[in-house]
């Protein structure tokens, strides 16, 4: 992702590195969104929902203030006007929830330390959200330097963001840098990968989402 130019937002001082988008203005799309200080987006309503993280910096709506290390969900049918006093960095999903029956928005800052739970030696996750009617899955690792994981890839499709500093999947050999996004697709589950980290990472995982949207064309899962 750091390797994608930023472009121009409708709004002023708004700029987008557009990772996965299928649309045009209004898109079901994952995005890394720039706000310099003192910018706003204009009011609108999330049709299909959106979810973010703010990586750096605070972002700002009518339900509050987020700052760095918060995950926010905001369910189909609501709306905002967003802006930033201090300037932010966030990672946005929008379009991508199905279930009407939720209605109520999360907010979980992840810098408390009291939320975390440790799962094996040297990793610790948190859950964030999960829906038992579409079996979505969203939660976050922390993996200690030197930390190796035997992984195995979940139903429906898994997303993944770097938050904090690098691993590598030793299958391919691929280097997973910081801030980097990573898909893999329903179809996948089962599929076993080893990752390993030299000094250590922070990572945002989402699994099952992708399921609904299977054989649509429009996102190029078959």
């Amino acid at each position: 992702i750091p390797d994608l130019e930023w472009s121009p937002s409708p709004m002023k001082g708004v700029y987008r590195r557009k990772i996965d988008r299928i649309g045009n203005e209004v898109a079901r799309c994952t995005t890394v969104v720039k706000y310099d200080p003192n910018g706003k987006f204009h009011s609108h309503t999330h049709t299909g929902g959106e979810e973010f993280i703010v990586i750096d910096g605070e972002f700002n709506d009518k339900e509050g203030d987020y700052p760095a290390g918060t995950y926010c969900r905001h369910p189909i049918g609501s709306s905002h006007e967003p802006w930033t006093v201090k300037g932010c960095t966030i990672l946005v999903k929008l379009q991508f929830m199905v279930d009407k029956t939720e209605t109520e928005s999360t907010v979980i800052n992840w810098n408390d330390a009291s939320l975390w739970k440790a799962i094996s030696e040297g990793r610790q996750l948190l859950k964030l959200y999960e829906n038992k009617n579409t079996k979505e899955h969203v939660w976050m690792e922390r993996w200690a330097p030197g930390s190796s994981v035997d992984w195995t890839v979940g139903w429906g499709g898994e997303e993944l963001f770097v938050v904090e500093g690098s691993f590598k999947n030793e299958k391919g050999d691929e280097d997973c840098e910081l801030h980097s996004w990573l898909r893999l697709p329903p179809g996948d589950e089962g599929n076993e990968i080893k990752r390993t980290t030299k000094d250590g990472c922070l990572l945002f995982f989402k699994q099952g989402h992708l399921q609904p949207f299977v054989g649509k064309e429009d996102l190029g899962l078959k």
